[in-house]
């Protein structure tokens, strides 16, 4: 394990607790019943990259420090621990973190350290994400219940020092860090994970997005057998006394239908297997009049509009090049029976910047402007945002409007 970035857990593990290490691509999940066994687990995790779920399976107390590589992203899910677990950046996490202290921040048991390297520049994700959050014209109940839950992530600046608590000399970066002695590690932030629910209030039913190219993403096709489900999406959360897996399936099925039937550049003009009569007028044939029928009819009881809207308009503003695939988590609102995309993820690519952290563009850029051979924002053709731009231009200008009232667009005070 690379020592540069090491920290430690201590304390009394209990059976079914978990260690989330976050990284690349792969996933797995191991059980682990030593102390030694989770030192190798971590290790493994870190060498792999991937998501590793590490399963305690058995009573477990750690009498010596086990290093974690804090190199990438990781995410630490202590739940319950009998004595609390002790991070040697000084963070006791017993009945919770706030990270904003308790009268701003709900307090989690999932926290996540982002150091400022590649694309993770700290100060565009916190940013862009306080702004999602406080501008976001569809306010939840639980918000209104609850003033510290949030659409977005929670986090605090912080920065992190290396202590060498060992009896030889470690390297950290250009550094050769004798025993006893501390050195800066990086500047990052502290962050709520997305898997804290109570952070964020998640509605029964949140879907991750989970890339920005396949055709179901997009609403290029509505296919979800097999493995275009789990290509394609995941259930970032899934409140299991309401809705089965299979249940909520079938209620984003019908969404990935209506988008794809409805995307207002594939009329087909084929022969409907059955005539449709939609604000008194008969549609015999697939053609753009009745899709557009379609979508007035049908999308203002499927959507929260303002919620697509205000995530139309401030991807724009805050050229979130990133998030109009991959990284929208949809969600389902039990009251209202409607989907949305109330809560904001991972705004890397914000403010111009690319995945490797460089400005690499000019302010302005449309959403279906391009660059040489290729689209300015990530899954430009996504059927939701064209159709809005397309059939709901009316309904953008109002909502953008209203939102620049707020001041959202106000570029000086962001």
């Amino acid at each position: 394990m690379d020592a540069l970035a090491e920290t430690a857990l201590t304390g009394n593990f209990r059976l079914e607790e978990r260690v989330l290490f976050e990284g690349g691509a792969a996933e797995n999940t191991v059980t682990v019943e030593t102390a030694a066994g989770l030192e190798a687990a971590l290790e493994n995790a870190a060498q792999q990259g991937g998501e590793q779920t590490i399963l305690i399976g058995d009573d477990l107390t750690l009498s010596s420090p086990v290093a974690v590589d804090l190199t990438q992203d990781l995410t630490l899910l202590l739940k319950g621990s009998q004595a609390g677990i002790t991070l040697e950046n000084g963070i006791v996490v017993t009945d919770g973190y706030a990270m904003n202290g308790r009268d701003k921040s709900v307090p989690v048991l999932e926290l996540t350290y982002k150091k400022n390297i590649a694309s993770e520049d700290h100060i565009v994700n916190r940013a862009t994400a306080e702004w999602y959050n406080r501008f976001q014209p569809s306010v939840r109940p639980e918000r209104v219940a609850d003033p510290r839950v949030r659409d977005c992530l929670d986090s605090c600046m912080c920065a992190v020092y290396f202590h060498n608590t060992g009896s030889a000399a470690v390297q950290v970066g250009p550094d050769l860090v004798p025993p006893g002695a501390t050195v800066f590690f990086g500047l990052g932030n502290l962050c709520s994970n997305k898997d804290s629910a109570a952070a964020f209030g998640y509605h029964p039913i949140v879907i991750e997005v989970r890339n920005n190219t396949e055709p179901q993403v997009r609403f290029k096709s509505a296919d979800l057998t097999g493995d275009n489900w789990g290509n394609n999406y995941e259930f970032r959360y899934l409140d299991n006394t309401k809705y089965t897996e299979d249940q909520a399936k079938a209620e984003w099925q019908k969404v990935q239908n209506f988008l794809y039937e409805t995307d207002c550049t594939a009329a087909t003009d084929a022969v409907l297997s059955t005539s449709a009569t939609i604000g008194g007028v008969t549609y015999v044939r697939d053609s753009v009049e009745y899709r557009k029928a379609r979508w007035d009819a049908e999308s203002p009881h499927i959507f929260d509009k303002r919620t697509l809207t205000f995530h139309h308009n401030i991807t724009l503003f805050l050229l979130l090049r990133d998030n109009r695939a991959k990284n929208m988590f949809w969600s389902f609102d039990p009251a209202e029976k409607k989907w949305g995309l109330w809560f904001n993820w991972d705004n890397d690519t914000g403010l111009c910047r690319n995945n490797d952290g460089y400005i690499d563009i000019e302010p302005g850029y449309m959403d279906y402007d391009t660059l040489g051979t290729g689209d300015v924002f990530n899954g430009a053709d996504n059927v939701l945002f064209v159709n809005l731009r397309t059939w709901d231009f009316p309904l953008l200008k109002e909502h953008y409007l209203d939102r620049e009232s707020a001041g959202a667009w106000d570029i000086d005070k962001f």
